[in-house]
């Protein structure tokens, strides 16, 4: 079950481009079907080192302008925002963002099998939305739910699979952190981590 749940986690990485005109489910169906695209392209059937690096950064041009970054950011530190400064603030949040692109958009890579993503319903309330999805895996769909915001086109801000949120988990791990430490190791762990996982990928 963790397996299922870790492989849907990397699936909302797959959401990327946005368009002020786009509707909240067009705002993930549209990019999600490019992501695809780029998985399931002739070139990447055979992954070799520099492929695997190329596809990343393709999928990375796609990813990266449909999350609200500095809403995530502050959401996931919780109470402990105020103690950053605002360089900081800019520094995590910038970290932050590439520790979730080196994650998960690896696991997309690794993972995917032309599992089916079906688009199923949005609910939309003033500057906030909600869309849900189902990924087909062999034995269930597993719901999930993306929450947007409008900010010139609808951002991703969290996002929910089988109830558990992107949010909630990020910010027990950082209290836990940040109770002992301060954001600079916070910050300067997470970069650790950035390069250990872009080492990784060279393999």
């Amino acid at each position: 079950m963790m397996k299922k749940i870790f492989f849907t986690l990397t699936i909302f990485l797959i959401m990327g481009f946005n368009s002020y005109a786009l509707t909240p489910m067009e705002s993930i169906k549209q990019p999600t079907e490019n992501i695809i695209s780029i998985l399931k392209a002739d070139k990447y059937q055979t992954l070799t080192p520099e492929l695997r690096e190329e596809q990343w950064g393709e999928i990375w041009e796609v990813v990266k302008n449909s999350f609200e970054f500095t809403i995530i950011s502050r959401l996931s530190v919780g109470k402990y925002w105020s103690s950053f400064s605002l360089e900081e603030k800019k520094e995590f949040q910038d970290v932050f963002a590439k520790l979730l692109a080196n994650t998960y958009i690896d696991k997309v890579q690794e993972n995917f099998k032309n599992q089916e993503v079906k688009y199923i319903d949005e609910k939309i309330s003033d500057k906030k939305a909600e869309v849900m999805v189902h990924v087909a895996l062999a034995d269930n769909d597993v719901p999930i739910i993306y929450r947007m915001l409008d900010n010139n086109g609808w951002l991703i801000y969290d996002v929910r699979i089988e109830g558990m949120s992107m949010i909630k988990n990020y910010r027990s791990q950082f209290d836990e952190f940040l109770f002992k430490k301060s954001p600079k190791e916070l910050i300067e762990a997470l970069d650790s981590k950035i390069n250990q996982l872009r080492e990784e990928r060279k393999k």
